[in-house]
C-alpha cells in the first residue's frame, strides 16, 4: 500500500507509518466490509510481511458498475448484503468464557 501510495500520489511514507494506516484506515475498511483480510490465510500473524488485504468482492462488483444504468439497483444490493455480512459476523463473535470469584462478606 506504502507503494501504491508514493506511485499514484506522489506522496512518500517513511516504513513505519505501515501501521498507523493499518489502524487507522484498513481496519475501519474491515470493519465496514469493504476489505478482507488476508483471503488466502485468515490466520496469519498480524506482524506478517505477508499480511494483505483484499476488496470485498460484493464492493468490487459495486464499483464495477458505477456510472451505469444499474448503478442504483447495485448500490441497493450492496447496502443490503453488507447489513446481513455486518450483521452475522457481530453474531459469530468467539467468546471466551470467564468466571468470577464468590462474592466474600466484608463483615
Amino acid at each position: 500500500m506504502m507503494d501504491w501510495f508514493r506511485d499514484h500520489y506522489g506522496e512518500q511514507y517513511a516504513p513505519n507509518t505501515r501501521e498507523t494506516v493499518r489502524r487507522q484506515t484498513m481496519h475501519q475498511f474491515v470493519q465496514m466490509g469493504l476489505v478482507v483480510e488476508n483471503p488466502d490465510k485468515p490466520d496469519r500473524p498480524i506482524n506478517s510481511p505477508k499480511w494483505c488485504y483484499q476488496l470485498h468482492q460484493q464492493a468490487l462488483s459495486l464499483l464495477q458498475v458505477y456510472g451505469s444504468q444499474q448503478w442504483e439497483e447495485a448500490l441497493r444490493n450492496y447496502a443490503v448484503s453488507v447489513t446481513n455480512l455486518l450483521q452475522d459476523r457481530n453474531r459469530n463473535i468467539p467468546t471466551i468464557p470467564i468466571g468470577l470469584p464468590p462474592e466474600q462478606s466484608l463483615g
